[in-house]
């Protein structure tokens, strides 16, 4: 990655930035990870916000999501993917910050997220807790 690289933080509300956000999780959970599928893409992903990261070359490069579904108290952050060249930048924290503003500007004040145990300590640097 350059110096120069810019990246972005926004919702997928075009059909171009979700597909990207179901590329890179194809890209980290079913290829690299071996998740089938059919368990990866659950069905939920057609009622639930995708924020993407991504930098700017001649097109919009997708480089990172996450998916948060609404319940009626909470909200759930899920499926966060960062592609491997990008992994030991701030991406993540950018995704869950982008996230946090968005849903407390929706009036939500509880997030739950669902991470692999060794990721943990990178969400609790952002702020969260485990819940035992």
């Amino acid at each position: 990655m350059s110096t120069e690289t810019i990246i972005k933080v926004e919702l997928a509300t075009s059909e171009a930035l979700y597909k990207g956000a179901m590329a890179i999780r194809k890209q980290v959970f079913v290829k690299e990870q071996r998740i089938p599928e059919s368990k990866e893409f659950d069905g939920n992903d057609f009622c639930a916000a995708h924020v993407v990261a991504y930098v700017q070359k001649n097109r919009r490069l997708p480089i990172g999501t996450m998916r948060i579904r609404f319940f009626s108290d909470f909200v759930k952050f899920e499926r966060m993917a960062v592609i491997r060249n990008f992994r030991k930048t701030n991406v993540a924290e950018d995704i869950m910050q982008y996230g946090l503003k968005y849903v407390a500007e929706k009036g939500y004040r509880q997030v739950y997220g669902m991470c692999k145990q060794e990721l943990l300590p990178r969400w609790q640097q952002c702020g969260y807790h485990e819940i035992p």
